[in-house]
């Protein structure tokens, strides 16, 4: 049926199944299918994003995949393993939790907001803190500390001069 204007259901609604078990229930018909799809209006056939199933290689259907359409291409850009959970920027095959891969050089970029704000990442032995990398903005400083304060000395700083200081926060000489 072709509907205009608005529709309202109430119920669930199965796309491929006749008994949806949610609200909206959409059913895959065959491995490797985008299940989803949302058109860009200005061309629907060649840009989108889409939602589905794809291989990790091995097994069919084994990856949940969102991506996008560009110039009529399909790129598979966040992958989930279901098998493992673990999660893929750019690959559909992720071996740990989180695995990025680059078809260039390879870049993560942590950014704060706003001038006066630290960027890091933080390490977690179960729930407790072993240790931080990241750049502190209130001694201009790239820091690998273990603790979990940017501003310990406990750890290595450079400073933007090219200063290096171990168990000082504010380095004040070159380390050769």
């Amino acid at each position: 049926h072709i509907f205009s204007g608005s529709v309202y259901i109430t119920g669930s609604v199965g796309i491929g199944t006749a008994s949806p078990g949610y609200s909206l229930d959409i059913a895959s018909t065959a491995h490797n299918q985008d299940l989803l799809r949302l058109s860009h209006y200005t061309s629907p056939t060649d840009a989108g994003f889409m939602i589905g199933f794809n291989t990790d290689g091995t097994t069919d259907s084994n990856v949940i995949t969102m991506g996008v359409e560009y110039s009529g291409v399909d790129y598979d850009v966040i992958n989930i393993q279901r098998s493992t959970r673990n999660v893929g920027i750019g690959t559909t095959n992720p071996i740990t939790n989180l695995h990025i891969l680059s078809s260039g050089t390879g870049v993560i970029r942590l950014a704060a907001s706003a001038d006066g704000n630290d960027s890091r990442m933080d390490f977690y032995q179960a729930t407790t803190a072993k240790g931080t990398v990241g750049y502190d903005d209130g001694n201009d400083t790239v820091a690998l500390i273990y603790d979990t304060s940017l501003d310990s000395t406990k750890g290595i700083n450079i400073s933007s001069s090219g200063n290096v200081g171990i168990g000082t926060s504010s380095p004040g000489r070159t380390l050769d």
